[in-house]
């Protein structure tokens, strides 16, 4: 993953797979015939990886920096975490394919709309709205009869997803 930010004072970067696909870990890697890359088996595999700012400054706005990982699927989604000043702002991207010898960045990663937050602060909301009467009936009749005009090919499109 190669990383360029203007932002000042980012001290650490967490890149995680959120599919929980090894990204870091111990494997051998072999050619098939037609040429493509193929890992053996991973030993302590671990699916998020930290990357610590060199020096106390934090990250150099404009410079390059790359995270290596092991050959990875990230196209089901994956998780930065910007650490700045001692709080943390998430962004997760999606769809894309990391190629051997390639790199791919944060397809739509604008730094102005990063929200930094406390680390220990949920990613979630802690409350629900209320929900209205209609979603209500819906969800009710949704679990009365959870299949009721797919036939059951809904959960075969949710496996696949």
């Amino acid at each position: 993953m190669k990383l360029n930010f203007s932002l000042s004072g980012i001290t650490k970067i967490e890149l995680e797979s959120v599919d929980g696909y090894a990204l870091a870990g111990t494997t051998g890697i072999q050619w098939g015939d037609s040429g493509e890359a193929l890992t053996g088996e991973v030993e302590n595999a671990n699916s998020i990886l930290v990357f610590n700012a060199p020096d106390e400054n934090g990250l150099t706005p404009g410079k390059d920096y790359f995270i290596f990982t092991l050959l990875c699927d990230l196209y089901g989604g994956y998780r930065l975490s910007i650490y700045r000043e001692g709080l943390v702002a998430h962004y997760f991207g999606v769809h894309q394919t990391v190629e051997m010898g390639s790199f791919v960045t944060p397809a739509d990663l604008i730094e102005e709309e990063l929200e930094f937050d406390d680390p220990d602060a949920p990613l979630v909301e802690e409350e629900r709205p209320e929900l209205d009467a209609t979603t209500t009936a819906l969800l009710r009749q949704y679990q009365q009869s959870p299949h009721l005009g797919c036939g059951g090919k809904c959960r075969r499109l949710w496996t696949r997803w």
